[in-house]
């Protein structure tokens, strides 16, 4: 664990596999399938001019929330809403339910400081995020609108002028340089 510790300073991970979790009458338990991610440590990994000082470079919670909006937009999914969670892992005011229209669909937040000291984990914020794959995959459209990719690219520079019809055009660059 020790050695662990010293190498990875930084991390941002994610893994999609299934959760036993007991049903009551039931001997066998229900096996969903979630998407779970974790990240500690800095947007940016270590540079060679880095003074060692404290930055604010370090990952927050809008940097998960980021995320989970990319996931959100790129399923073309209806807006998502974000509700305070009373999840007792997480770190109160850090946290947040995942809402797909009424349906809750996750959670995610900073761990709270008591569960990563028991982890042995203290010292760094730990994110994390819990969302269910199945509820998810239900609310994926199978079809969705796009815009086509527009005709005539944008114009960066646009400039009308108004000139007598016998100037020679040698004359209006030079003044658009100028």
């Amino acid at each position: 664990l020790e050695f662990r510790r010293v190498l990875f300073r930084s991390a941002c991970l994610f893994e999609v596999g299934s959760v036993y979790l007991p049903v009551d009458g039931e001997k066998l338990p229900a096996e969903p399938k979630r998407l779970a991610w974790a990240m500690t440590g800095r947007r940016a990994g270590e540079f060679w001019a880095d003074t060692g000082k404290p930055t604010s470079t370090n990952v927050d919670f809008f940097d998960l929330k980021g995320l989970i909006e990319n996931l959100v937009s790129e399923l073309h999914l209806a807006k998502a809403s974000y509700v305070p969670t009373k999840a007792p892992y997480l770190h109160p005011g850090k946290a947040a339910d995942l809402k797909i229209g009424e349906i809750t669909i996750g959670t995610f937040g900073s761990l709270h400081p008591k569960v990563a000291e028991a982890f042995g984990l203290g010292g760094k914020e730990i994110l994390v995020a819990d969302i269910d794959l199945e509820k998810l995959l239900t609310l994926v459209p199978s079809r969705y609108l796009y815009a086509p990719v527009p005709r005539f690219p944008a114009a960066l520079r646009d400039i009308a002028i108004v000139v007598d019809e016998g100037t020679p055009a040698e004359k209006l660059v030079g003044e658009i340089q100028a």
